[in-house]
């Protein structure tokens, strides 16, 4: 059985949040991939290290939210943050 949602206003900021950096995460991630085609090293460098930053900052405040009220909002950011990059990728190609 689900816990009951978190209701502290700071939660919902919490929530958000998670929601933000999985979206740019995810954004991030794109990008990569067409940094590594075109071998860009100081790019994937760069994007390589803020996607790993953004994760652990992520699961360290995801892991604080009880029951499925962390994991939501960070699987719904990744998720449009892929229907974005889909997107963008296709614009830069």
């Amino acid at each position: 059985m689900p816990s009951e949602p978190p209701s502290e206003t700071c939660s919902a900021r919490i929530g958000a949040a998670l929601f933000a950096r999985a979206y740019v995460q995810v954004g991030l991630v794109g990008a990569n991939v067409g940094f590594i085609q075109h071998g860009d090293a100081l790019w994937v460098f760069l994007t390589g290290t803020a996607i790993s930053l953004l994760w652990w900052i992520n699961v360290t405040h995801a892991a604080r939210m009880p029951g499925p009220w962390g994991a939501i909002p960070y699987a719904l950011g990744a998720g449009c943050g892929t229907v974005s990059g889909m997107y963008v990728s296709g614009w830069l190609s």
